[in-house]
């Protein structure tokens, strides 16, 4: 018995293969689709976390910015204090002036002491939202480049079928 050109194509329940493939190909596009519109989500989160990232090492700067501040506000009053006390100390002051001055300038040189702890800490966090900010860049950056190899796959692929579809139809005409 002679077999009809559909089944010379020999595809499954009598489709042609070329169809067959068609079928087949439009259900990858479908799940290329639906993981590309999972991946734009991902990238949309993961662009959001880097913008909050940003915007916590941006705080952390400026937090650093006025303890470091505050530090030379102490550490000018310090050499203010001193510099007006020598010039008041050469006119003989008594013991208990004395004793009055050594525990001020104790307590502010414990005071600036105090606060290069809180610059250092300060540094600290803004190291550390840093690196966090750069996570996140990574992190978004993978997955933008992922969405590109995706697009670049799927270009590749319907290029690919277009020419088949070409070359297929060529031998139609044949």
């Amino acid at each position: 018995r002679p077999r009809l050109p559909a089944q010379r194509a020999g595809g499954a329940g009598g489709v042609p293969r070329r169809l067959a493939g068609v079928q087949a190909g439009a259900g990858r596009r479908r799940g290329a689709e639906q993981e590309r519109g999972r991946l734009d989500v991902a990238l949309e989160l993961a662009e959001k976390d880097r913008d909050a990232a940003l915007a916590r090492c941006q705080q952390a700067a400026q937090t650093l910015e006025r303890h470091r501040l505050q530090a030379q506000q102490l550490r000018d009053y310090r050499a203010d204090y001193l510099a007006r006390w020598n010039g008041q100390f050469q006119q003989r002051g008594t013991v208990e002036i004395m004793r009055c001055y050594r525990d001020f300038m104790a307590r502010l040189d414990q005071a600036i002491a105090q606060q290069a702890l809180v610059v250092q800490q300060a540094e600290w966090q803004l190291e550390h939202s840093r690196l966090h900010l750069l996570e996140q860049e990574r992190r978004a950056a993978a997955i933008r480049k992922l969405l590109e190899k995706r697009a670049a796959e799927q270009a590749l692929a319907a290029q690919r079928r277009e020419q088949i579809e070409v070359i297929g139809g060529q031998d139609d005409h044949r």
